[in-house]
């Protein structure tokens, strides 16, 4: 584990918004090091309930991190990333950066001399922040104050969502043209053993 993260395989997960703490128990057992998290306003804080959302068992975001703190390292000490989607304002952003502190102080110390690799962060939540989703009065930025929490920066690529969905319909394509062909063969093989 002394290489750059992307020589990796890393099992990720998207935590849903009903029984947010079960299923963050449940993949940390499984061996989830990834977390991707939405995180909106409510009330101006950050939140993991999503506006006009009927949600029966949310969980408050603070529970959500203190969970996090206790059982991250538990199976394995090797990182989590937690892979921010912003869907609030900057100044929810400010105190999410304060929440995170609280919470996972200890864990967010970025003392890189260099890129890291998976051995140099045990026991360390890395986090990486998108705004790239932002809605109608959410900002489009992240906040300095979270941006200084962020081992990892967000780099979107212009047209980037429609290149992969093009290159995922082509791949598509070509993975259905294979298996006619295989069944095509396996056809033919069964006809001339008739």
């Amino acid at each position: 584990m002394n290489h750059h993260f992307c020589h990796y395989y890393i099992s990720t997960t998207h935590l849903p918004r009903n029984n947010t703490i079960e299923y963050c128990n449940l993949a940390f057992a499984v061996g989830c090091r990834a977390f991707h998290i939405e995180i909106y306003s409510e009330g101006g804080e950050p939140s993991l309930n999503k506006p006009d959302f009927i949600s029966t068992n949310e969980a408050p975001l603070p529970d959500l991190l203190s969970l996090m703190r206790d059982k991250a390292f538990e199976v394995s000490k090797y990182p989590v990333i937690l892979i921010l989607e912003l869907h609030c304002r900057e100044s929810v952003q400010q105190k999410l950066a304060a929440m995170l502190k609280t919470y996972l102080g200890f864990g967010l110390t970025k003392d890189f001399n260099d890129v890291p690799t998976p051995a140099e962060c045990k026991e360390r939540f890395l986090l990486v922040c998108d705004s790239s989703f932002a809605q109608e009065n959410e900002s489009t930025t992240v906040h300095k104050a979270l941006q200084d929490l962020c081992t990892f920066e967000m780099i979107l690529f212009k047209n980037s969502l429609q290149a992969v969905q093009k290159g995922f319909e082509t791949n598509r394509k070509m993975a259905g043209r294979q298996i006619l062909r295989v069944k095509d063969a396996q056809l033919g093989l069964n006809m001339e053993k008739g």
